[in-house]
């Protein structure tokens, strides 16, 4: 890319009307604050038990997820935040809105380089970034906090592979390199499928220092060479600790036994997973897993024409003078290795780790969603072509089309959708806390035990959790002196309905146990 950087003014609006445009989607996602880790994060970081934990977060490795530097950033800005569901949903949106930002303004800029009119640019790059952004299943990702993770990866990623671009384009400039190089390697600080990054870029990497083009610029294949190794160096002792660390859940069996049929056959159903996720289809059914076997003939056509691509994009990046074509390759070679990247990590987890579920990660959205990101370089690719080859209006009217479209499943999902897929998920987290708070301040107001109400509706993925698990997060809410302990009732007590002394004196129980759906009769 040779187009003059886009000034500081240029990127401050396209951040406003992306964060306006995600306030908008997003306004009635409710915050699920208490979901799985983000409410782990919130009872043990009002706790005694704070700086143990931290340690055990720079300790620990999880299913090969080393992050201690995001663990431990979340977890203290937790402990600072507390339960406010406002600050926890505005920060999703705006990472989502940062994300957005560099997704439009690389692609627009990519088109500009590529003779594209300015006009059909802007929303060539409106366009597809609303596409993956306002993607229906997304709206977890702004409800949970925890996801934050997710998405820190992906942007990291998009801005690894516009790096590249940069260097494939305008070799003059190393410092494109060492920005390639930092994103990738920090990609590994968000989730462990930075590996996959790393490697997508550490090809990148080898292909340019290799490349004709590169030859009469000695400065630019020495830094690709010093950037590759401090990459690999820093990924490799990161690794380490993925795989050497002691685990932080508890041992389970592991597969031992590699069945080919079933490995392809998953690698297929993954991909059209993810781009079932990317395009608002709906989930495949529950028992498609059961289908996986029978597919393997498409999971290895798909992988020996992406092995075809890959050698035939190195061979014409290596020798091309066009630097439109190389820049148009890398995009798909980026995809692919990432992609593949990702797929093999899930294919080693689900070998080496026997409480994997493949069923997870062909519907759920915490998998398909980022990994739908992986697609991002060839869908430029293939904007950018067909951009160059009809009427700009046409392009224009089309891209538009696209994100509108993507607006409007995105809503229709979080308004009739979401309800049926996960009940739980439409619970306002702000509300049942609130609740919880007064029914405990009322019960001690009067003199009774407070219900030790199951939180599973709220926890979600962590189940057997109740109030009193929380009981530190509950203290520092009543603002109760330190070490001054909660008395709870046991939730059996409820089972045939509210005793008489609570429905006087808690009036807040009735509607909590509505909202969480603890009609009477429900026995823990």
């Amino acid at each position: 890319m040779t187009s003059r950087p886009i000034k500081a003014p240029g990127l401050i609006l396209h951040f406003a009307i992306w964060f306006v445009l995600m306030g908008i989607c997003y306004w009635h996602t409710q915050s699920a604050f208490l979901r799985a880790e983000s409410g782990w994060y919130e009872f043990i970081s009002h706790s005694d038990q704070r700086q143990h934990f931290l340690t055990y977060l720079l300790t620990y490795s999880y299913h090969g997820h080393y992050t201690p530097l995001a663990f431990a950033a979340e977890f203290e800005l937790t402990r600072l935040v507390g339960p406010q569901e406002p600050f926890w949903k505005w920060r999703q949106i705006t990472v989502l809105a940062l994300l957005a930002t560099t997704i439009s303004v690389f692609v627009s800029r990519l088109a500009r380089v590529s003779r594209v009119s300015v006009v059909p640019a802007e929303a060539l790059g409106g366009g597809i970034a609303a596409l993956f952004v306002f993607q229906p299943r997304m709206t977890e990702f702004v409800a949970w906090p925890f996801m934050v993770m997710q998405l820190g990866w992906i942007v990291l990623t998009v801005g690894a592979l516009a790096a590249l671009v940069q260097i494939t384009g305008e070799a003059e400039r190393p410092r494109w390199i060492w920005v390639a190089a930092a994103c990738a390697y920090g990609s590994m600080h968000a989730t462990g499928l930075g590996l996959a990054t790393v490697g997508a870029t550490g090809v990148a990497f080898l292909l340019l220092r290799g490349a004709d083009y590169t030859k009469s610029r000695p400065v630019i294949r020495r830094q690709l060479i010093i950037a590759l190794t401090v990459m690999i160096v820093l990924a490799a002792i990161h690794g380490a600790c993925m795989c050497w660390l002691p685990n932080a859940d508890l041992p389970v069996a592991r597969n031992h036994g590699l069945a080919i049929k079933p490995v392809l056959g998953f690698a297929w159903m993954f991909l059209v997973s993810v781009f079932r996720s990317l395009i608002g289809a709906n989930p495949l059914a529950a028992d498609s897993v059961k289908l996986v076997s029978s597919q393997w003939l498409f999971g290895a056509a798909f992988l020996i024409a992406s092995a075809f691509v890959v050698i035939r994009s190195i061979r014409i990046i290596r020798h091309s003078s066009r630097a439109e074509q190389r820049v148009a390759l890398l995009l798909h070679l980026f995809s692919i290795l990432a992609f593949i990247g990702v797929l093999g990590l899930i294919i080693v987890r689900q070998l080496s780790d026997g409480s994997a579920n493949q069923s997870g990660f062909l519907m759920g959205p915490r998998y398909l969603v980022p990994i739908s990101f992986t697609l991002l370089g060839s869908i430029v690719s293939l904007a950018l072509s067909a951009a160059r080859r009809v009427r700009p209006w046409v392009i224009t009217v089309l891209l538009i089309g696209v994100g509108i479209t993507a607006y409007a499943v995105n809503q229709q999902y979080a308004a009739r959708d979401l309800s049926t897929v996960d009940p739980r998920s439409t619970i306002s987290h702000a509300k049942a806390w609130g609740l919880l708070v007064a029914t405990a301040r009322e019960a001690r107001a009067a003199g009774l035990s407070v219900p030790n109400v199951p939180m599973d509706a709220l926890t979600m993925e962590f189940y057997g959790w109740d109030l009193k698990l929380f009981e530190p997060l509950l203290s520092s809410e009543l603002r109760l002196p330190p070490h001054e302990k909660i008395a709870f009732a046991s939730w059996d007590v409820f089972a045939t309905g509210i005793p008489q002394e609570y429905a006087a004196s808690v009036p807040s129980l009735r509607p909590l146990m509505k909202l969480l759906n603890l009609e009477p009769g429900h026995v823990r």
